[in-house]
């Protein structure tokens, strides 16, 4: 129930945030000097980071306290050296996703990416994003690309999906893949085989006299035997291979 409760908790914080990021996103949009004139103080003790950068000359405009600490920097002239080197982004094709569709739709739906930290340590941030062309005052055709964004860090929260996850496709007592998982992966697999025209084996087997050793030793023991099977045949296993306990709970 506690867990339940902490990520009900999560999932309000997110719509509340949600709500006062779009509006101020509406007005960044529209008014990026006033915004920033206006916002940027209160912005700089928000709950989440918040950022806007310069595209075509690669630098950080302004970005808040929560912003720049979530990367492990001091000052914004450390994350700026740090986003000039690219290396925020754990994968750099990350990025290059990440500005396309933030510039082809001019704004960004929360997207979920995995960020570097000046140490070298990982985490799992929400970044919703838009996309601006600011014209100077009495100058159209400046066109400075701003993107303004929010990050927050969801850490705890994709940790707890990836858990959850892999108890709904795993077996409690081997690890092994469950039935459920085999059939839909195994199809999917089946269907490209078929369509690459690729080799594809299937071996099923059971344990000979397994319901005798459960029967004269008990279950404790046939759940020894049952993982030291599976050790001994994931060892042999291949990486792109799939392995999964077919019967059983």
């Amino acid at each position: 129930m506690k867990e339940v409760n902490t990520l009900e908790r999560h999932r309000l914080k997110d719509r509340t945030l949600s709500f006062i990021s779009q509006g101020m996103m509406a007005i960044a949009r529209r008014r990026p000097d006033i915004f920033m004139g206006l916002f940027a103080p209160i912005l700089d003790n928000f709950p989440i980071g918040v950022y806007c950068t310069d595209l075509q000359n690669h630098e950080v405009i302004f970005a808040n306290s929560v912003f720049t600490e979530m990367f492990g920097c001091k000052s914004l002239r450390e994350l700026e050296d740090f986003y000039r080197r690219d290396e925020l982004y754990l994968h750099s094709n990350d990025r290059v996703g990440w500005l396309q569709r933030v510039s082809e739709s001019g704004n960004l739906l929360p997207f979920v990416v995995q960020l570097k930290k000046t140490d070298g340590t990982t985490f799992w941030a929400s970044d919703t994003a838009a996309y601006v062309v600011y014209n100077k005052r009495g100058n159209p055709k400046s066109g400075i690309k701003l993107i303004f964004g929010f990050l927050e860090d969801v850490t705890l929260q994709e940790k707890e999906k990836k858990r959850l996850e892999y108890e709904a496709n795993r077996d409690s007592l081997t690890n092994l893949y469950n039935r459920r998982y085999f059939q839909a992966k195994g199809q999917e697999i089946f269907e490209e085989a078929q369509t690459n025209g690729l080799p594809l084996s299937l071996i099923m087997f059971d344990i000979d006299h397994f319901k005798s050793a459960n029967d004269k030793w008990g279950h404790p023991v046939g759940d020894k035997i049952l993982k030291r099977i599976t050790a001994i045949i994931s060892s042999t296993m291949k990486e792109d291979d799939l392995f999964a306990r077919y019967g059983g709970g």
